[in-house]
């Protein structure tokens, strides 16, 4: 498998992993406000459910997001397990 296809993979990934997240908070914000098919919450209640649902899908959509901007700025040579690459350290070290 190239790093192309590899690096297009993890994109992907990304994007879906953001995207569901993404979804998620927003059925968890409309169900607060204005209810989502007829079911409705209040404030954080389950909690602490609520606050570590919400603080999941935020932390997911931020680790998903710098997967993705990272892939696009470092490119697809330069993948989390492959730290030991030449090409990927210098590339790393320099948008430190």
């Amino acid at each position: 498998m190239s790093s192309t296809a590899t690096g297009t993979r993890i994109d992907i990934a990304a994007s879906l992993a953001v995207s569901a997240a993404g979804g998620a908070l927003v059925a968890f914000v409309l169900s607060r406000i204005v209810g989502l098919f007829g079911f409705s919450e209040r404030g954080w209640v389950p909690s602490p459910r609520a606050a570590i649902s919400v603080g999941a899908e935020v932390l997911t959509i931020l680790l998903g997001r710098t997967v993705s901007v990272r892939q696009r700025i470092v490119g697809p040579h330069c993948l989390p397990l492959n730290f030991s690459a030449t090409s990927c350290v210098v590339v790393v070290g320099g948008l430190r």
